[in-house]
């Protein structure tokens, strides 16, 4: 008879055994916390690791997963362009010069560019707009300010800058986001007055001066900006 009661005892206690054995899961996250599942079974810590009631492994991965996703959200907000500075060549540059930059909105900014355009100061003002916001970032532009030189070799005071619109288009290529910088290339098409080409007709037919072929239709955009906030 003692040795059918032990037999009972011991079926009992196994089957406790594995039925908090179901009950719990390791979990490796290091998040140190004690949960009651029933009286008398509390996780505990072993060798390094936690362990944990199944009930909550989703919801410790769920809260890991979330932290990911704020910390990966905060960090691109930290570096999301608001104000940027350009150096390098083109009308948005003011022939060779700067560019300052700055996005009251995500995808719309406002520029200044100021340089010099072989002749004398150089400076165009416009609108830029970003069509996505990537590594590779296609935008358009609309700008004003000075888009013809005409520039007469050792005869200065014959040499004009003349004004007016310019449409772009480009890239923005930001590699790799954490950093500050990026490279910038465009392609500008100025819509120039008439009477550039009325001021150089008339420079052929009085000075003899030869313009070896003429105005291009389009220009380029060469830079690299630096993201001040």
């Amino acid at each position: 008879m003692k040795r059918f009661h032990l037999c009972i005892i011991c079926m009992i206690l196994a089957s406790g055994a594995y039925a908090n054995q179901k009950t719990l899961q390791w979990s490796n996250y290091g998040v140190q916390t004690l949960v009651q599942a029933k009286p008398n079974y509390y996780s505990r810590s072993i060798a390094g690791h936690h362990c944990t009631l199944t009930s909550t492994v989703g919801l410790t991965s769920t809260i890991y997963e979330s932290q990911k996703s704020v910390t990966s959200l905060s960090e691109k907000l930290e570096n999301e362009e608001r104000i940027s500075i350009g150096i390098g060549l083109g009308l948005d540059h003011g022939g060779v010069g700067v560019n300052l930059c700055a996005y009251p909105q995500r995808n719309i900014g406002i520029f200044l560019g100021a340089g010099y355009a072989s002749i004398g100061p150089g400076y165009n003002g416009g609108l830029k707009f970003r069509l996505s916001s990537n590594k590779l970032t296609p935008y358009l532009s609309v700008l004003y300010g000075y888009n013809a030189v005409v520039s007469v070799t050792n005869i200065s005071r014959l040499n004009k800058m003349y004004y007016g619109f310019t449409f772009g288009l480009g890239c923005d290529i930001r590699r790799k986001p954490e950093r500050k910088g990026y490279f910038s290339l465009g392609l500008l098409i100025p819509i120039r007055d008439k009477k550039v080409k009325q001021y150089m007709d008339f420079l052929e037919r009085k000075y003899g001066v030869d313009f070896k072929g003429g105005l291009l239709p389009f220009g380029i955009s060469v830079g690299y900006r630096f993201i001040i906030t």
